[in-house]
Order: structure tokens, then sequence, then C-alpha cells
């Protein structure tokens, strides 16, 4: 695992999450912290790991939603629906996000490997599709909670 010494500035610490931020005066090790190119992006960016349900069945969509899933819609030419979700965590310094797909998901697999594949895997940022596994249980997913529970595995 990289790592090097950085200069902290202050850390502050909430009952449900650490949160630091870099200053020239205090000198510490952060394992990973290699990864950092910007000073103002925290470590809390570089370990938070964004998972996206993108398995909407988009009953209300339906004309839309007859040949993919909800988050696959086009949306002003080029894009989909879920291009607004995956930019904002992009743009909130987020880049490790798991989508995790169930319903006509093909569509959508698709968009996203040949349209948001320019992270750089080496700097463990990705966003990585996560089709349903049943490794938990013998069933699909049966909500959102249990979406994220059966792909607990993948938080590493």
């Amino acid at each position: 695992m990289a790592g090097l010494f950085c200069e902290a500035r202050s850390v502050r610490i909430t009952p449900l999450k650490s949160f630091y931020t870099l200053r020239a005066s205090d000198l510490f090790y952060i394992p990973g912290a290699a990864k950092i190119r910007d000073p103002r992006v925290s470590i809390m960016h570089i370990s938070t790991l964004a998972m996206v349900l993108a398995g909407g069945v988009g009953t209300r969509l339906y004309p839309l939603t007859r040949d993919r899933v909800k988050p696959a819609v086009p949306f002003g030419g080029i894009y989909r629906l879920i291009d607004f979700v995956l930019s904002n965590c992009l743009n909130s310094n987020i880049r490790r996000v798991c989508v995790l797909t169930q319903y006509k998901s093909l569509s959508l697999e698709r968009h996203i490997r040949y349209g948001w594949s320019f992270l750089p895997h080496t700097l463990e940022e990705h966003i990585q599709i996560l089709s349903p596994q049943q490794r938990v249980d013998s069933s699909w997913y049966q909500g959102t909670a249990d979406a994220v529970y059966q792909n607990v595995y993948s938080i590493d």
C-alpha cells in the first residue's frame, strides 16, 4: 500500500466519521496518501464509497422504460439519467462508486462502461457495476437495504 508523509492542518473527529484536512504545521503518516493530488481533497473523500442504487423498474415512465432500466433513460441527446448522479459524485470528489443494477441493466452497463471508464484504476478510482450475485440468498434484491446488504462484500 502506497503512503507518504503529509502535513496535516487539523483533525476533527465526529461521532460517525473522521475528517482530515491538510496543513503545513503538523507532520504525520497517512497510509494511501499518495493518492491525494489536490491538498483541498480530504482523506474522507478518498475512503468514501458511494453505492448508487440503479435498479428501478420505472412503471410510471413505461413507454421510456420498456427496454431499459429507469437510470438508463436517455436525456438531452447523449446523456442518461444516471449521468447526473455520477457527475455529482465526481464533482464531490467521491471517486469510488458502485452502481447496483438489477432490472434490464444491459443498456445502463454499456453506457457506464463506454462513457465513464476514464478514472485511473491505479489510484483505486472506479465506477463499478455490481449485478445481483445472489451471494447471501437465492432471491433477487428485496429492496434498497437488501441490495446494499447483498453487496457488503464489495466494501473493503
